[in-house]
């Protein structure tokens, strides 16, 4: 079983930038990829906090949505109702990943007019979620000393994120701090300090 995509959607705007946004399912084998039209306003990525409050709200969540059509009546319902974390979205600008997410069944909006009609399908980011799941093992509870970057993993992999991006620049004295060294992977953590806490 992996992430693969099954359905996918592109168009260009009208600076010429070429998007793309890739539905994925975790799924044992890839399969025929449908392709999904967009809709004349096909996407909108909105930011949950304009706060840069560090302590306040060190989560910042968005979400996506965008807008396909429907050739059919209830075509695209399977994005209605569904267990979470079920369909992950990548969205591409040109070839570069832009974001990364989940649909949610909750922003499902469907018009029930005459076909062909737009849909809109909203996707978070999921970070929002972290606040409800405990820092553990299915119920174990972590133990042991590790990297912080290693913690950092711990937490983002309960929302299938497995890579994420350092913008760190200050080193403890004694480490090792060239461009390619991480503070992250040198400062070290219990992690049962995190006991009964959440992610």
């Amino acid at each position: 079983m992996d992430w693969f995509i099954t359905n996918r959607i592109e168009w260009t705007d009208i600076l010429a930038l070429n998007w793309k946004i890739d539905i994925l399912e975790y799924i044992s084998e890839q399969g025929d990829i449908t392709s999904i039209q967009a809709s004349g306003d096909p996407l909108i990525i909105e930011n949950l906090s304009s706060s840069d409050h560090i302590i306040k709200e060190p989560i910042k969540g968005s979400i996506a949505s965008f807008t396909i059509y429907s050739d059919s009546n209830f075509q695209w319902l399977k994005f209605a109702d569904y267990k979470s974390l079920k369909y992950k979205v990548h969205i591409y600008y040109d070839s570069d990943i832009y974001w990364k997410g989940f649909i949610s069944s909750s922003g499902y909006k469907e018009p029930y007019d005459g076909i062909s009609y737009p849909v809109t399908i909203t996707a978070s980011d999921c970070l929002g979620l972290l606040k409800t799941i405990k820092y553990d093992a299915l119920g174990t509870l972590y133990n042991g000393r590790y990297e912080q970057s290693k913690i950092i993993f711990d937490i983002l992999g309960k929302i299938w994120i497995l890579d994420f991006n350092e913008f760190i620049n200050i080193y403890d004295v004694g480490m090792d701090s060239d461009i390619d060294d991480s503070p992250l992977d040198q400062a070290y953590l219990d992690r049962d300090l995190f006991a009964g806490m959440y992610c």
